[in-house]
């Protein structure tokens, strides 16, 4: 990606956490949804260095790790 990127989490899941780190483990951004309804939560990193980051969703349910890697 170029940096923007969006997150949809199911709307079974009202309450959940998202959170971007940088390889090393350092949280680049955080977001606490509290009333999810579905809608794609839209990100930019584009103003953050080129490289690999880990987007983790964590629900009351699960948790979610993908790998993105902005160009």
């Amino acid at each position: 990606t170029e940096g923007v990127f969006s997150v949809e989490i199911p709307v079974i899941n009202k309450v959940a956490e998202i959170q971007i780190t940088d390889i090393t483990g350092r949280v680049m951004e955080r977001r606490t949804i509290s009333q999810n309804d579905g809608q794609p939560i839209q990100f930019s990193l584009s103003n953050m260095a080129k490289g690999t980051y880990i987007v983790k969703v964590t629900t009351d349910a699960q948790s979610y790790v993908d790998k993105l890697i902005v160009r």
